[in-house]
C-alpha cells in the first residue's frame, strides 16, 4: 500500500511540475547569459534592469547588513561587480522562484519563511566551512550558491502540496527525523531529487545542479569538497533553525563528511556561533523571499 502511494505521490510530482509557469523572461535571459564565457557585466546589467521588479529587490537585498555593503550599492552594475554573475543569478533566481512557489495559506507561508532561513543559514556555514578547509575562493562562493538554492524542492513541494508537506513539516521542527527522510516516506522522493529536477529544466550548471541534488548524500569515500562541504553546512543549518545545541552525534552529518571535514568540535561550534550572527543580519530581508 505504501509503495502504492509512492507512486500516485511521484505522479502527481511530476505533473505539477509539468504544470509550472515558466520562469520570467528577464530570468531566463540572466541564467542563459551566466552560462556563456561570452557574456559581458553590461548585457546582465541590461536585462536586470528591464525588469523593474527584480532589479529593485536585488538591490534591497545586496544592501542589506548580510552582504556587507549596507547602502553602498546604487546600481545593479555595481552589484554584478562586486558579487559577480552567479551570486547575482542565484538572488534573481531566488527572488523569483519565491514568486513562482508562492504560498497559498499562512501556514504554508510560515514553512517558506523556515525554508528561506534554513537556506540563507546553509549558504553563510557553508562559506564559513569552505573557508576553514581553504577550499579556492571561487568554491567558496561556489558553495554559498548551492546552499542558498538547497531548499528549491522543498520550496516546490511546499506550495504544490501544502497539508502533506506541512504535517511532516511540523514532524521535522519537533526534531522527528531529517527533512529529507520525512519526504521520502510521504512523496516518495525528497527534496534534493526534486531541486535537481528544477535546476535541470531551468538549465542552470551541471555542477550546480549536483551539489543541489546530491548534498543529501548518500556520500561515497571518495570526497567531493564542494558537495561535502554543502551537506555539512545543511546539517548545522538544521541545528540552529531547530534552535539545537551543537553535539557531534547530533548534528547528523555523514560519517564519512564529518570523517572528511577533520574539524574538531570548538571549530564547528564557532561557525555555528558565526553562522547565527550573519543569520540575524539576513532577517529584514527574508520577507522579500517568503
Amino acid at each position: 500500500m505504501g509503495e502504492a502511494v509512492k507512486k500516485g505521490s511521484m505522479v502527481t510530482i511530476e505533473r505539477a511540475m509539468k504544470d509550472l509557469p515558466p520562469l520570467p523572461m528577464a530570468v531566463s535571459k540572466i541564467i542563459q547569459l551566466t552560462n556563456s564565457a561570452n557574456s559581458s557585466a553590461g548585457e546582465i546589467d541590461k536585462v536586470i534592469s528591464s525588469d523593474q521588479a527584480i532589479s529593485t529587490k536585488v538591490l534591497r537585498v545586496v544592501n542589506t547588513p548580510y552582504f556587507g555593503l549596507s547602502g553602498q550599492v546604487s546600481s545593479i552594475s555595481q552589484a554584478i561587480i562586486i558579487l559577480g554573475f552567479d551570486q547575482v543569478r542565484n538572488l534573481v533566481l531566488s527572488l523569483s522562484s519565491a514568486k513562482l512557489f508562492e504560498a497559498k495559506t499562512p501556514e504554508s507561508k510560515q514553512i517558506q519563511f523556515a525554508l528561506w532561513k534554513h537556506a540563507f543559514a546553509t549558504a553563510t556555514a557553508a562559506q564559513l566551512l569552505g573557508r576553514a578547509k581553504r577550499l579556492d575562493p571561487k568554491d567558496q562562493d561556489f558553495v554559498f550558491s548551492s546552499g542558498l538554492l538547497s531548499n528549491i524542492g522543498a520550496l516546490f513541494l511546499a506550495s504544490q502540496f501544502n497539508r502533506p508537506y506541512g504535517a511532516l513539516f511540523k514532524s521535522y521542527t519537533d526534531g522527528q527525523a531529517i527533512l529529507s527522510s520525512l519526504e521520502d516516506k510521504t512523496f516518495g522522493a525528497n527534496h534534493a531529487e526534486i531541486g535537481q529536477q528544477l535546476c535541470a529544466a531551468w538549465k542552470l550548471p551541471h555542477d550546480l545542479a549536483l551539489l543541489v541534488g546530491r548534498h543529501e548524500g548518500p556520500f561515497a569515500a571518495d570526497p567531493i569538497p564542494t558537495l561535502f562541504v554543502v551537506h555539512a553546512a545543511d546539517r548545522l543549518a538544521r541545528l540552529l533553525c531547530l534552535d539545537q545545541s551543537f553535539t557531534t552525534e547530533g548534528c547528523s552529518i555523514d560519517a564519512e563528511v564529518f570523517k572528511w571535514l577533520r574539524l574538531s568540535e570548538k571549530d564547528l561550534e564557532e561557525i555555528l556561533s558565526q553562522t547565527k550572527v550573519k543569520l540575524e543580519e539576513v532577517a529584514e530581508l527574508l520577507g522579500l523571499f517568503a
